[in-house]
């Protein structure tokens, strides 16, 4: 089958262009691979509502961005005592873990400074009664799982056999 990384944004324009059996992923768990949670049956909902098309990975990720940022400022505020200055911020962003509509994301790579989350792949299949496109089989992974232990340079860890993964 073919393997499409980030064909969820594609899979709602195309419909049923696309090829039944295609794995399909999202640049981890967003759009139709999210987790289900209130936050996001909330972007969900109102994003289709204001664009009339389902919100797919690039919606997530600036939503995901402006809610590590809204966290880190809190955080800092809270430090602070007050309004942070933007180092303030910086530092309250190293090492967080906040939640996001596609589950929860850890600033744990890149001495605190890159985001790691789970990923998702589904198998697509167009829905011909409902006439949309739809994912099955969808498969989720751990973020430790598909991402390098802290200090460990990604193509090392792959060329070793990705010890450490916890994929349980």
């Amino acid at each position: 089958p073919m393997v499409l990384p980030s064909a969820e944004t594609a899979m709602f324009r195309l419909g049923s262009k696309m090829p039944d059996g295609a794995v399909i992923g999202a640049r981890g768990p967003n759009g139709v691979l999210a987790p289900d949670s209130e936050l996001n049956r909330w972007l969900q909902t109102n994003f289709s509502d204001r664009y009339n098309t389902p919100p797919v990975y690039s919606a997530y990720h600036m939503v995901q961005a402006l809610l590590g940022l809204k966290t880190a400022f809190d955080e800092a505020a809270k430090a602070k005592g007050g309004n942070p200055a933007t180092p303030d911020v910086i530092k309250a962003f190293e090492n967080l873990t906040f939640e996001s509509a596609a589950g929860q994301v850890e600033m744990v790579l890149g001495k605190g400074h890159q985001a790691i989350s789970d990923t998702a792949y589904g198998t697509f299949k167009f829905d011909k009664e409902s006439n949309k496109p739809t994912l099955v089989d969808v498969i989720r992974y751990p973020a430790d799982c598909v991402n390098p232990p802290k200090d460990t340079p990604s193509v090392e860890w792959l060329k070793a056999g990705m010890p450490g993964a916890k994929c349980g």
